[in-house]
């Protein structure tokens, strides 16, 4: 049998890290995820995109959250200006990544735009002032609505075409949390998104937790936090947490990935 060694070895071992985390940890996956690819890639920076369709604006996308490694005051200024950024025309690397939604597809920015282009662009300015040099960004769809990004930005060097592999390698083993990420702000559902209280709530009720309890944890009143859990229900159409968690877990569709059925990956 041959053993992966190298980049690929370790991705394997993020994604088999990733795999033992219950629904309710989303979040740590995130970090999990972000810290561990940052490391296989020899990378600075590391982020997790959760975008929805947006016929409003130029790249027919919007960003909805993001979720980065090591976050710094000026970092935040930029993810806060680029979020209200409407028309990224000027962004030939966002165009470029944009451009393959739907599919499964890694880009390294840099080498995607001429030189006369990136000089200058949204993307290089926005580097630039963190202190960052290039950009990969791994692409994987959730719905057709829904997309997310894992981006790895490095400080000293390019990235070179070998780093292609390992990060197609990790975007291969996310469909679960990619699609649990998405779940959890209500993106890929019937209703609406998920407001930042109902968004804790409805990790809480991941936990199997009471809501007695989860309203005490929460200093809320137990009729209150049913008032949000009805909501939540509501939102997804479901009708009691059995639902929700079916519905999590792939279950209502018999599409639960292998991580979820075997328990480890791949």
């Amino acid at each position: 049998m041959n053993v992966p060694v190298g980049p690929e070895r370790s991705v394997r071992r993020v994604l088999s890290d990733l795999s033992l985390l219950g629904a309710s940890e989303v979040d740590a996956g995130v970090r999990l995820l972000l810290s561990g690819m940052a490391d296989v890639m020899g990378a600075a920076g590391a982020w997790f995109l959760l975008t929805r369709r947006d016929l409003d604006s130029t790249p027919g996308w919007s960003p909805f959250t993001m979720s980065y490694l090591n976050p710094s005051a000026e970092h935040d200024d930029v993810v806060r200006r680029w979020f209200k950024e409407r028309d990224l025309s000027d962004s030939p690397s966002v165009l470029a990544v944009v451009q393959g939604a739907g599919s499964v597809r890694v880009l390294r920015v840099k080498a995607e735009v001429p030189p006369e282009r990136w000089a200058g662009s949204f993307t290089q300015r926005d580097l630039a002032r963190l202190g960052l040099q290039d950009r990969i960004v791994g692409g994987l769809p959730v719905t057709e609505e829904v997309e997310v990004y894992l981006g790895l930005d490095r400080a000293d060097a390019d990235f070179e075409p070998a780093d292609e592999a390992p990060m197609r390698d990790a975007l291969e083993g996310l469909e679960r949390l990619a699609r649990w990420f998405a779940l959890s702000y209500g993106l890929g559902t019937p209703g609406p998104a998920l407001s930042p209280r109902e968004r804790d709530v409805l990790l809480g009720l991941l936990t199997g937790a009471s809501e007695k309890v989860l309203a005490a944890e929460r200093g809320l009143r137990p009729s209150y936090l049913h008032q949000v859990v009805v909501r939540i229900y509501r939102k997804f159409e479901v009708a009691s947490r059995a639902e929700l968690m079916a519905l999590w877990l792939g279950d209502a569709r018999g599409d639960a990935p292998p991580s979820e059925r075997t328990g480890t990956y791949p």
